[in-house]
């Protein structure tokens, strides 16, 4: 994941608003580790951190493309504790992550919408299937207001979500009560993270 992040990923600098290619940081290591531990024994993990830390970078830029490359054809699930960080949030890291792709790497995106309420990027990875055949898979990144209506996210089945600022979102029980089911693959949980 950390050499994914490392060397497909760009991400938006603070001030300038620079894109650049993120650098090798220790704080990032210790986060990527957290992350591959608890998705190889299936757990929801949580981060708590201090401001500045770059996590949103991670969990809403990187991440995102991580799951829909080695998963295509899935949907992937982000929220933040406020409408304007969701919108924030979808234009400065999921955005910014997909646009910034090298061309050579970067899938088809097929379409992509950004309202008041909800955003959201659609993309298509062709990939050879069972019978060998070449198949266009869609793949979706539903970035979405929860803190009007916690179920938002909900009636999806969702590989990856992301939770920004969680501890801040105003109806946090509801919002992970809501969404529990979207993390299931029958009796399996597929490993939300927040």
């Amino acid at each position: 994941m950390q050499y994914f992040y490392l060397s497909q990923c760009k991400i938006k600098q603070g001030t300038s608003g620079a894109v650049i290619r993120p650098r090798f940081r220790d704080v990032d290591m210790w986060i990527f580790e957290e992350i591959q531990d608890a998705y190889n024994k299936g757990l929801t993990l949580g981060i708590f951190k201090r401001r500045e830390v770059g996590l949103t970078s991670i969990g809403a830029g990187c991440l995102p493309f991580y799951f829909i490359m080695t998963n295509p054809g899935c949907k992937i699930g982000l929220t933040s504790c406020d409408n304007d960080r969701v919108n924030a949030m979808f234009q400065d890291k999921t955005a910014t992550a997909f646009d910034s792709m090298s061309k050579m790497f970067k899938p088809k995106e097929v379409r992509r919408n950004q309202t008041k309420t909800s955003s959201f990027l659609s993309i298509e990875i062709p990939v050879i299937n069972e019978d060998e055949e070449i198949e266009n898979r869609v793949s979706t990144v539903l970035c979405t207001e929860t803190t009007v209506n916690p179920k938002s996210l909900s009636g999806n089945r969702l590989k990856y979500g992301f939770f920004d600022e969680f501890p801040l979102h105003p109806k946090k029980d509801l919002l992970l009560g809501s969404s529990d089911a979207c993390f299931m693959e029958g009796d399996k949980k597929t490993n939300p993270w927040y």
